[in-house]
């Protein structure tokens, strides 16, 4: 099969798998807002700097070693499954100990038992790490969503009926425990492979010497990623936590599910092509295009339709969260930018630079961090795209001899798109602003009808190229 036929059929399962799975998970996670109210989401915000630390370990580095690993052996596989396995059960055992040290720290009592069940998923995770990585290298996209289907349906209607039956914040962590358990035991009982009695110290040491730095850059990166639940958490209130984390899980899940749909399928693709680096550039450059010309005014729309966003889909009792929602729109733009550049470190076996690199942006956003939090929570929140500017420099800087791709010419190829996006936003927070008295439904409609129409008219007549190649892609 070649390269394009490859990206195509990846990208549409994956496409799938997000709408369909993911997208399950995320409406269903709305719904619960809309019956539990922003204190339950405040006490997870709290606690999701645990979940993504003890996944990040997992699967940032040995993994994807192995994903990028041009030849692998039973070794490799038996020896990274063991691993995973003894790093997950230490990994719990931590959190487990630490856990009432977080309570205290929060002053939330209930804490201790909700990361000693969520943290869990740990383990279950570790137990098929590796056959979701064969998967991911073999760019088996379809049956990671076949097999997925029965985890997130059932996860989801444990949810909501827990939630029905005034279980609380527990709803929210038992969906997300059981979309990780059953999905865990379907890859081990329809994935060919199993592991044999075999560790080799060896190989080990191969995969750690790529792994480890893209293991400490993601233990780095999820600690400053959540910088902001544990401040929020801390020196705000929990009510004020739960707004920011529905505000940042519904600015999040768009632009992750896009670029991690091209993450997905590219990393393996651009893995198995590694050697020519003009080929991977041409690849890299077009999809980073076609990324951000989806991405971008994604975001900024929804940041425009904010206030009938919220109405309608979590109610009145959500609508400070407005504010927060925009800004981190804003930020959110330049994460397919960010995204590629660090992919391509990774792809080019550069872990070393990826660790750098990640080193000196989390030292900067710290810096501006600390000065913000003395202000406002509106001014934690604008530091978020600050501290994305200067991040998109920095991860441009490390790569440009990597592909001979620079941030002059990268940010050529994405000014038509980010000016028509900011034109298109423009004119729908206008029509926003007029509040038309036809209800939350019809002006969110009406509102999205306007950006599709705008944008696509303005990319028409100004951003041809690109333009032409999306409707391509599409067809």
């Amino acid at each position: 099969m070649s390269l394009k036929k490859k990206a195509s059929v990846g990208a549409a399962w994956s496409l799938i798998n997000a709408l369909f799975l993911k997208g399950s998970v995320f409406f269903v996670s709305l719904y619960l807002a809309s019956i539990l109210g922003p204190n339950d989401f405040g006490l997870i915000g709290m606690i999701s700097v645990f979940f993504y630390l003890g996944n990040i370990i997992l699967e940032s580095g040995l993994s994807e070693s192995l994903i990028r690993t041009q030849k692998i052996t039973e070794k490799d596989l038996s020896t990274i499954f063991y691993m995973n396995m003894a790093m997950a059960l230490f990994i719990y055992f931590v959190f487990y100990t630490t856990a009432p040290f977080v309570s205290i720290f929060y002053d939330q009592e209930i804490l201790t038992d909700l990361i000693r069940v969520y943290c869990l998923s740990f383990i279950f995770n570790a137990f098929s790490a590796v056959q979701m990585a064969i998967l991911n290298k073999e760019m088996k996209f379809k049956k990671i969503t076949v097999i997925s289907i029965p985890a997130h349906l059932l996860g989801c209607i444990l949810g909501v009926l827990m939630a029905l039956n005034n279980y609380g914040v527990w709803s929210i962590v038992y969906m997300q425990l059981g979309i990780r358990v059953i999905q865990s035991i379907s890859l081990w009982l329809f994935s060919k492979w199993k592991p044999s009695l075999i560790f080799s110290f060896t190989h080990l040491k191969i995969h750690l010497k790529f792994g480890y730095n893209l293991m400490l850059s993601g233990i780095i990166d999820t600690i400053f990623n959540n910088i902001y639940n544990i401040i929020i958490g801390k020196y705000f209130t929990v009510i004020q936590l739960g707004f920011y984390e529905r505000a940042n899980s519904m600015k999040t899940y768009p632009v992750i599910t896009l670029s991690g749909i091209i993450h997905k399928v590219t990393y393996p693709l651009l893995s198995g092509i590694q050697d020519d680096k003009e080929k991977m550039a041409q690849v890299y450059r077009k999809m980073l295009r076609i990324s951000f010309f989806f991405i971008a005014p994604t975001m900024l729309g929804m940041g425009a339709l904010a206030t009938p966003l919220f109405q309608l889909i979590l109610g009145s009792e959500w609508m400070d969260a407005v504010p927060y929602f925009q800004i981190l729109c804003l930020s959110a733009i330049f994460y397919p930018v960010h995204a590629f550049n660090v992919n391509i470190l990774k792809v080019c076996g550069r872990s070393d630079l990826f660790l750098k690199s990640v080193i000196i942006k989390k030292a900067l956003i710290l810096s501006i961090v600390l000065i913000a939090i003395g202000f406002s929570i509106e001014a934690l929140l604008w530091s978020t795209l600050v501290t994305s500017i200067i991040g998109l420099f920095i991860n441009t800087y490390f790569n440009k001899n990597l592909i001979n791709y620079s941030i002059r010419e990268q940010l050529s190829d994405l000014i038509y798109t980010t000016i028509i996006t900011v034109t298109m936003g423009a004119i729908v927070l206008t029509f926003i602003n007029y509040n038309l008295p036809i209800g939350s439904l019809f002006n969110l409609l009406l509102g999205t009808l306007i950006g599709i129409l705008s944008y696509g008219v303005l990319s028409f007549l100004f951003n041809k190229t690109i333009f032409t190649t999306v409707v391509k892609l599409i067809k």
